[in-house]
């Protein structure tokens, strides 16, 4: 609550808060391993980075207008963020840009994982769909996801 991120710096035996400067509800933490980056993601669409092992976060501007409940990194750097209203917020540039994806439904999603296809699964309000993703498979030069057939 109250923005408060904590970090480990003993492998889980001792843990320090770190301050945000934010005063709502993160949900969740993603890290980037492809910039060392980390964020911490929440309420009303909210992500805030850090790129010095959480010493300082800056908010970023998600574009997402509803709460963050889950998260995804890829290898290549890409960052799904997904959430209420079926939602997702992508970013292919380390949270410095976000394009907000339509969404074949408004259904809630909490999480989100990797296929080996190139397809994502989703949990949320309506149970597992899997999402196709166009620049998995190619197809489009602007991110977008629409269900699979089943």
């Amino acid at each position: 609550e109250w923005g408060t991120v904590f970090r480990s710096l003993s492998n889980g035996e001792s843990w320090q808060p770190l301050e945000t400067g934010y005063e709502g509800s993160f949900f969740g933490v993603l890290f980037n391993p492809v910039s060392n980056s980390v964020f911490a993601y929440g309420l009303r669409g909210t992500v805030y980075r850090s790129r010095n092992g959480g010493e300082t976060w800056e908010p970023l501007q998600s574009r997402a207008p509803a709460s963050l409940l889950g998260a995804l990194g890829t290898d290549k750097g890409t960052l799904i963020f997904v959430g209420q209203g079926g939602m997702a917020s992508i970013s292919q540039d380390d949270g410095d840009s976000f394009t907000l994806l339509p969404q074949p439904s408004r259904v809630g999603i909490h999480g989100i994982a990797p296929m080996v296809d190139g397809r994502y699964m989703v949990t949320g309000d309506g149970g597992s769909r899997v999402l196709v993703s166009n620049t998995a498979a190619g197809s489009g030069p602007a991110p977008a996801y629409t269900e699979a057939a089943q």
